[in-house]
Formats: structure tokens, C-alpha cells, sequence
């Protein structure tokens, strides 16, 4: 699978979004290039195309019909950790109709349907924006908050080792330990990259 980060309309089979673009592009790159192989691509910008400024959370969906009516886009990935989620949808598992509400509500999109690809992280959106149909696949990082309690599990899991799911102390384990993050993802297996990036991994596997 490959991926580009180039500030220009490529043919691809998905578009890349976040609000969160650096931890996000690190895992996503080192994931692709553990997939190997060219037949599949995901178009990740650095630089957002439709606003000026940067938007976290749900608050980056915002980017949506700039994307599908000036780009005319129809398949997205979408990454977000679960902190942005209300408290009640993440204990009540209803993190998809939260995003469900904020699509239909404040980006004035039509949902059709959403299809749970991996129970919990990954979900896939059927939706229009008027006469135009999209795609968009959600993906959930982190088990209660982010995607660096995604990375210390798979540390846990290949490397035997307890690291605080902080982004300074992984970066500092690791550089202790002499393994850059992208050797510990492509390194590892998939079996142990499922249990440690099960929202990213049924993203991947639906484009």
C-alpha cells in the first residue's frame, strides 16, 4: 500500500484526514510499508486543502464537503483518537452515532448507512451530499483515550516491556532501547499489529 503526502490531486483509493496529522502520518506510513505494496493508495496532504487553520476532534469532518464538491472526492479515511468523544458516547459504545449526529447536524450531510468493520474502532459511513455519494471509513484510536495507548501496547506485545502511554516517554524508550517507531510497526507482526491498531488495521483492510 502506498501513500503520498503531497499537496496535489492524485488518483487514489482513498482520501486521509485528521486532526491530528503528525502521530497519525507516522503509524499510517510505517503500517503501509509493512503492507508492501503499490497496488493500493491513500492521499494523506500535509497541509489541509479546505480550511486555513487547524481543527481537532470531530471539528476536522468540517473539511468533508470542501473535499467531496470542490475535489469531488468520494472515499475517505478518517483518524481520531477516542478522547474526542463525549465521555457518555465512549461508556455507552455510541461513538459512531455521536459522529453520525455531528455529520447529519453540523456538516449537513445525508447518512444512509454505518457498518461496524471492527467492533468498537472502526466504522464505515454511507452517506450524500446531495446528488454526490461517499464513503467514509472512521477509525478510532486508543482503548479509553489515544493512539499512543496504542503504541505502548504494542511495545508490550513485541518488545515484553511496560511503557507509560505518553508520546515523550515512547519516544524515549524506544531511543533507549535503539528501535525507531516506524522499525517497532514494521517489525512486528500483523497478528500483533491487529491487537495494537485495531481501528487503523480494519481501515487498511477496507481500502
Amino acid at each position: 500500500m502506498r501513500i503520498t503526502r503531497e499537496l496535489k490531486e492524485q488518483q487514489v483509493n482513498a482520501f486521509v484526514f485528521t486532526g491530528d496529522g503528525k502521530t497519525e502520518a507516522r503509524h499510517l506510513i510505517a503500517l503501509c510499508r509493512k503492507l508492501n505494496g503499490n497496488a493500493k493508495s491513500l492521499w494523506f496532504p500535509k497541509v489541509p486543502l479546505t480550511v486555513n487553520r487547524k481543527v481537532t476532534g470531530l471539528h476536522a469532518l468540517k473539511l468533508l464537503r470542501g473535499l467531496i464538491v470542490k475535489y469531488e472526492l468520494s472515499r475517505f479515511l478518517f483518524l481520531i483518537d477516542r478522547e474526542h468523544f463525549s465521555p457518555k458516547a465512549c461508556r455507552k459504545g455510541k461513538e459512531s452515532e455521536e459522529a453520525r449526529d455531528f455529520l447529519e447536524k453540523e456538516i449537513r450531510v445525508r447518512i444512509d448507512a454505518i457498518n461496524e468493520l471492527t467492533p468498537r474502532y472502526t466504522f464505515l459511513f454511507n452517506g450524500s451530499l446531495g446528488s454526490k455519494s461517499f464513503e467514509l471509513c472512521l477509525a478510532i484510536r486508543g482503548v479509553n483515550s489515544n493512539a499512543e495507548e496504542e503504541e505502548a501496547l504494542l511495545i508490550h506485545l513485541k518488545l515484553g516491556a511496560q511503557v507509560e502511554p505518553v508520546d515523550y516517554k515512547i519516544r524515549r524508550f524506544l531511543r533507549n532501547s535503539g528501535i525507531s517507531e516506524e522499525g517497532l510497526i514494521t517489525g512486528s507482526s500483523i497478528g500483533k499489529l491487529k491487537k495494537a491498531f485495531p481501528g487503523l488495521c480494519g481501515a487498511l483492510e477496507w481500502v
